[in-house]
């Protein structure tokens, strides 16, 4: 590792991640819910200067710890408060993913092994619209990777300082999502030390060391909002991670055994076309613990029935480097060469096929227009066009060279080529235009009333609380897992009587009337004969399909 190109193939491919996540980074507006929610639950802490207590529209927020939150604010502190600013972090933990599957390959194996796993990660489908969206999940499956392959260098290096910060990333990631930080590693080093019966490694591992290494970073926190909050450990650990784990049927997302499978499969394209064969492999000790790692987190997710796709990206940087290692095995082999054909076939028979599919199906393409689609379609056809010549056409010494520079190239330009569509889609559902307004023609002392909706980025683009109208007192809240019951935590869980920016529907009539000016109120469209008869005469200042901005 110490050789002069491990410095220099760092250092390209951090540029390279960097051109790759940043293109148009800002285009997209601020993205609900997740983005929007964890974004300014940051941005409410560095405005009230209070870091312990996370909090949502002034309510108590407990559902994650802070890390994420302390990075948010300090890049808010330094850059402002931008949609591009705030995913410099998924953008910097999805480099440092790549960054270690390169340092994986170099340690384990070799420089051809490193850079193929580097890459297939980056090119990952999946990993690389996470690294587009802010929210926990890249960052927590970042840490707990590097804690995880930290402790693969150990086991293959010997090296102490390696075993050290595997325990200080798991560490990291217990202070960014809880108990997985802890239970992954648990679990995968726990089935390989039974697996090769290497029970010595318990009295090697340093557990007590390790435990307090996770203490330090963790107990400051961790004691400080058990404090202030004496509901936090029974709300934190007992609801949001026994009963999201154990199927509670109160939490949303709820989908099949199998829907992992189906997200790797689909979130590792085009790649996934290697992945049996790169699984199915002889394997060393090294090998076991990764597919230990791909397996059990897979199994894991796959138990409860809550599940959303960024839930399992810890096993997309051991995949992909499965991936690489098995190119890089045969890397200009008969068996190699044969492989290439057969993959070129099917990917110009998938990608005929999406394209047929985005042409036709009006569902999908309603509302993004075709100026928006047609990029991705030429890339796509053009790409399997390429890959054929290459496969049958191209000489064999350098087929594998310049069939699998073609494949990140142009697999790059389709990645980038989805940012378009993404954003006429997501984009026109966006409040952006409503809080424009509100910004132009209000002043600090304003009032946002939502009638019965949260709109998470509308208190981003505004940086104001804002009243929610609803009946809060539907005992229905808490069957749901929704932005209504997050809003009422406070309420249920420290038996506080009321919230002040809870409206019921009954009390918007005087609100409306007496809060301080100007007062503007957000609604759906469909509300809007509603709120004739409650409040009588109004402006209309804003309407589109999806919201309506009125203003007294």
């Amino acid at each position: 590792m110490t050789h002069p190109s491990f410095k220099r193939d760092l250092f390209i491919l951090t540029l390279l991640c960097v051109a790759l996540l940043c293109f148009q980074l800002g285009v997209l507006y601020y993205m609900n819910p997740d983005e929007s929610r964890y974004v300014d639950a940051a941005r409410e802490m560095l405005a009230t200067g209070q870091w312990i207590t996370p909090t949502l529209n002034g309510t108590t927020f407990l559902d994650k710890p802070a890390l994420f939150y302390w990075i948010e604010i300090i890049i808010m502190k330094t850059l402002g408060l931008h949609p591009w600013s705030v995913r410099l972090l998924p953008v910097g933990f999805a480099t440092f993913a790549c960054v270690m599957n390169y340092i994986a390959g170099r340690l384990l194996y070799d420089r051809k092994t490193a850079w193929l796993a580097a890459l297939v990660l980056l090119t990952s489908t999946l990993f690389f619209i996470a690294a587009h969206y802010t929210n926990m999940d890249l960052m927590v499956a970042s840490l707990i990777d590097a804690s995880l392959w930290f402790f693969l260098f150990w086991l293959e290096k010997k090296r102490s300082g390696f075993l050290y910060a595997s325990y200080l990333f798991a560490g990291l990631a217990f202070l960014t999502k809880g108990m997985i930080a802890i239970a992954f590693p648990a679990l995968i080093i726990g089935c390989f030390i039974l697996i090769y019966r290497r029970w010595v490694l318990l009295k090697k591992m340093h557990i007590l060391l390790g435990i307090l290494i996770i203490l330090a970073l963790n107990l400051p926190w961790y004691g400080m909002v058990q404090h202030r909050n004496p509901e936090f450990a029974y709300y934190f650990f007992y609801v949001q991670q026994f009963l999201r784990f154990s199927g509670n049927h109160s939490f949303n997302m709820r989908n099949p055994a199998y829907y992992y499978i189906m997200i790797i499969v689909a979130g590792m394209l085009p790649w996934s076309l290697f992945l049996v064969q790169s699984l199915w492999q002889k394997a060393t000790e090294k090998e076991t613990f990764i597919l230990l790692w791909i397996g059990v987190i897979t199994l894991f997710f796959s138990i409860p029935a809550s599940k959303t796709p960024g839930y399992i990206l810890p096993v997309f940087p051991p995949i992909a480097f499965m991936i690489g290692r098995y190119i890089a095995l045969y890397w200009q082999t008969p068996r190699q060469f044969k492989e290439i054909k057969i993959i070129a076939i099917v990917y110009a028979l998938l990608f005929i096929g999406a394209s047929f599919f985005i042409k036709t199906d009006l569902k999908l393409t309603a509302h993004i227009p075709a100026t928006a689609l047609w990029p991705s379609l030429l890339i796509i056809n053009v790409s399997w066009i390429i890959l054929l010549a290459i496969a049958f056409k191209w000489s064999r010494k350098s087929v594998s060279q310049a069939f699998f520079i073609a494949f990140f190239i142009l697999q790059s330009a389709f990645l980038m080529s989805l940012i378009k569509p993404i954003e006429s889609d997501r984009n026109q559902k966006s409040i952006e235009p409503i809080a424009q307004i509100i910004n132009q023609n209000g002043n600090p002392n304003e009032t946002i009333i939502e009638y019965q909706r949260y709109d998470y980025d509308l208190l981003l683009y505004t940086q104001h609380d804002v009243k929610v109208v609803y009946p809060w007192n539907d005992p229905h809240i808490w069957n749901e897992d929704s932005w209504r019951r997050e809003l009422m935590e406070d309420v249920y869980y420290k038996h506080t009587p009321r919230q002040p920016n809870l409206v019921l529907p009954e009390a918007l009539p005087a609100l409306w009337k007496t809060a301080s000016a100007p007062v503007f109120l957000v609604a759906s469209p469909h509300d809007l004969p509603q709120l004739h008869s409650i409040l009588g005469p109004f402006k209309i200042l804003y309407q589109n399909q999806n919201q309506v901005l009125l203003g007294r």
